[in-house]
């Protein structure tokens, strides 16, 4: 009898679906909570970075997630450069082509627009590194993510003048 309850037991062991703990890529995460690359890169040269980030020698996954967010940080900033640029020209548009208070002006719609391209690169990308699963390159490829569609929006916003 004592060995049908162990063979029951041990069964019911291997049935059980492993428990992995939990680690930094596991769970929702917010990008907006990471501290700015050159936090992380403080006390290296630029030279340094920068080698590091295009020839990935000797980096850890870490020092990869820092290049890729390294580089979102750069393409956000080139995209706030543009947007700025076009929102002084669209007021200035919207103060020149005002003539009463019923012409539409085009910058409420254009900072809407703004708003809601952000919240669909966040969802998209969200959504994409999701269905991968955790993993040590969930941070990766989530940069690489965000920066290639920051990249595409800045040069959509280029084309605004066309």
């Amino acid at each position: 009898m004592k060995h049908h309850y162990l063979s029951l037991a041990l069964l019911s062991v291997a049935f059980v679906a492993p428990a992995f703990p939990k680690t930094r890529y596991s769970g929702e995460f917010d990008y907006r909570d990471f501290e700015p690359s050159a936090v992380y890169f403080h006390g290296h040269s630029r030279a340094e970075i920068d080698h590091l980030c295009n020839t990935g020698d000797g980096a850890s996954t870490e020092d990869m997630e820092e290049c890729e967010h390294r580089e979102f940080e750069r393409a956000v900033e080139t995209l706030k450069q543009k947007s700025t640029a076009l929102m002084d020209r669209i007021k200035r548009d919207d103060d020149a082509y005002a003539k009463s208070d019923d012409d539409p002006v085009a910058l409420p719609y254009f900072l809407k627009s703004q708003a809601a391209w952000t919240q669909y690169r966040d969802n998209y990308c969200y959504s994409y590194v999701y269905v991968l699963g955790p993993g040590s390159a969930r941070y990766i490829y989530f940069f690489e993510c965000m920066t290639a569609m920051t990249k595409e929006r800045t040069e959509q916003l280029g084309h605004f003048n066309e």
